[in-house]
């Protein structure tokens, strides 16, 4: 499945996420197949234009094994938290 346009409307058996985080998307990955029945899609904005991007047929593409596996690397690298060092620098007086 290509990515759909904004205009499309979901099934009873599809789920649109619109929160375009990575670490969310990989968390869809890994709870992707375990959903067989439903279609899992994620929106992705760039400007104005809007798409989603079909979760499931990505999940399906890999294992379950990689899927849990980005889940934990996210997890380990804490690639969804903010640094604690964020706007912290050199003091220039």
């Amino acid at each position: 499945m290509s990515p759909s346009d904004e205009t499309s409307k979901p099934s009873s058996s599809q789920i649109k996420v619109t929160d375009d985080r990575h670490s969310l998307l990989l968390i869809q990955l890994h709870y992707a197949n375990t959903l067989k029945a439903i279609t899992v899609l994620t929106e992705t904005r760039k400007g104005s234009k809007r798409r989603y991007i079909d979760v499931s047929e990505m999940a399906e593409s890999l294992t379950p094994v990689v899927c849990s596996a980005f889940l934990g690397l996210c997890a380990f690298t804490g690639c969804g938290n903010t640094s604690a060092f964020g706007d912290k620098g050199e003091v220039n007086t």
